[in-house]
């Protein structure tokens, strides 16, 4: 906006083309300069008046006036509408009136806050600033066309698995088998996955559009492989995590591997709001990424990361088995073998409703249960087993991963759509037994959601921000402070399972 000068006559009076809140704050600051005058000491000549104001408001009014006509913006036209506002009351209560109104103006009254937002945890806290980013990407089209998703791109191959059936071993352990051969459950599971295929599931793992994104900004020779590479990192920052932190956190370790500095240290810290609940196990996963000498993902000792990563790049013959894949069938079943052994969590405090806290340390207390030992004792019921998804194993051992693949193959193949839709769909339509905590949208709709909020923060093009985000000179962001996980409060990491994912 151009430079608005207080004149002899006072503010100029918009024309129809000025902004709505030089239009709002005009009568005030016709008003305020009518009253002082332009001069902040005619204005304090006023104060002798009696019911007017104290010299002090009435200076503070036209500081704020002055203040305006140098610098005018949404901030200073508001702040110099409140104290003028202030200022004029009575005296009972003019001072507390005024210096409320100037507070409101900071807090989150004024209008619109200019420029890049802050990067930092105090900041992104205000209400200001949500608001603000809320209405900037209010105005923003979503960098991606996501109205055509729910296919499989690109070569379709199995990946490498551990088969405890082959030479002389022993074949699948005996809760799986069961599992396995449970009909009733195997219906149910099928009427979730045809739930979850109205809710994402279908479209979920369809990430054509950003490949393509890649393949533009990268070329066609390097573009395929910058995808992968970022996918991977998407995988290596997965554990315990939600979609919209995985797809943040990933972008950040993509962006310093772009520019030749990949994370090569697990203990580094990082800066805000990269960090995370699992972060030691993001990083350990990363610097394998990072590192050309290391294979990223074992595809026996941990073949999940290698399958969502495929998945996320268009492979949909492999299947992600991750917590909630093998909690719904186990809580279905309710096959106390399923439940956890050991987990350690914070006790809770009846009387107060709140975590127990130890009054000589002012630490929380934390207790160690085995809800498996539990219920054969019979102090744990399964209707409340059921009730409590982190009571259940979030990861299938070693000799099991092959057997619910091939599960969710085999429902795949009875509603025709691919293993990674089956399991997508299973996420979403079972979510709400297994404790789902990320929105049921398919990962395309998070990066858009992210774009915006990136592009919102430093207040730029989401078209430029998206070209930076795949080029790997800027990272994403979110408006929500980091740490929280999957927003499960007073559950511990012990209590999610070794390897709790939201996908």
């Amino acid at each position: 906006m151009a430079r608005i000068g207080l004149g002899p006559s006072g503010p100029p009076a918009p024309d129809p083309r000025a902004e709505d809140w030089w239009q709002s704050v005009y009568p005030t600051l016709r008003s305020a300069w009518d009253w002082t005058r332009g001069n902040p000491l005619d204005a304090a000549s006023m104060s002798m008046v009696p019911g007017v104001s104290d010299v002090a408001d009435v200076a503070i009014a036209g500081r704020d006036i002055g203040r305006f006509a140098h610098q005018p913006s949404r901030e200073t036209a508001l702040d110099a509408a409140l104290s003028t506002a202030g200022a004029a009351l009575p005296v009972l209560g003019a001072a507390t009136v005024k210096r409320a109104g100037t507070v409101a103006s900071k807090l989150g009254t004024r209008a619109a806050i200019e420029g890049p937002i802050p990067i930092s945890a105090a900041s992104f806290a205000k209400e200001p600033v949500k608001q603000e980013i809320e209405r900037r990407v209010s105005t923003m089209e979503a960098p991606f066309d996501i109205s055509d998703l729910g296919r499989s791109s690109g070569p379709q191959a199995e990946l490498p698995r551990y088969d405890p059936r082959a030479g002389k071993g022993r074949g699948f352990p005996a809760r799986v088998q069961r599992l396995m051969g449970n009909k009733d459950v195997y219906e149910q599971m099928k009427g979730f996955v045809e739930r979850g295929l109205d809710m994402s599931g279908r479209e979920w793992y369809d990430t054509r559009p950003l490949k393509e994104a890649f393949i533009e900004h990268w070329g066609p020779e390097d573009g395929p492989g910058m995808f992968t590479r970022y996918m991977d990192y998407v995988a290596a920052s997965s554990p315990r995590s939600d979609v919209a932190s995985n797809i943040r956190n990933a972008s950040y370790y993509y962006s310093r591997d772009v520019q030749g500095n990949p994370l090569t240290d697990a203990e580094e810290k990082l800066p805000y709001p990269y960090g995370h609940l699992a972060q030691g196990l993001h990083k350990q996963n990363a610097v394998r990424v990072g590192d050309p000498n290391q294979v990223s993902f074992d595809p026996r000792n941990n073949p999940k990361p290698l399958s969502f990563s495929a998945n996320l790049q268009g492979n949909h013959l492999p299947a992600t088995i991750d917590a909630h894949a093998i909690k719904l069938p186990a809580m279905l079943a309710r096959d106390p073998e399923f439940l956890i052994r050991n987990i350690r969590e914070e006790a809770f405090d009846p009387v107060t409703g709140k975590n127990k806290i130890d009054p000589a340390t002012g630490k929380k207390v934390y207790i160690n249960r085995s809800p498996y030992k539990e219920f054969k004792a019979g102090t744990l019921s399964m209707d409340d087993a059921v009730k409590d998804p982190t009571l259940w194993e979030g990861q299938p051992n070693e000799n099991e991963y092959l057997a619910m693949e091939l599960y969710y193959k085999r429902i795949a193949e009875e509603l025709g759509i691919t293993p990674a839709q089956a399991q997508a769909a299973a996420w979403v339509g079972g979510g709400h037994l297994t404790g789902l905590e990320s929105a049921a949208e398919p990962f395309m709709a998070t990066v858009n959601k992210r774009l915006q909020r990136t592009a919102a923060v430093h207040e730029l093009p989401v078209e430029e921000t998206t070209r930076r985000f795949v080029k790997g000179e800027l990272p994403l962001l979110s408006a929500a402070p980091v740490g929280i996980g999957l927003g499960l409060g007073a559950r511990t990491l012990s209590q999610l399972g070794a390897d709790e994912e939201p996908y």
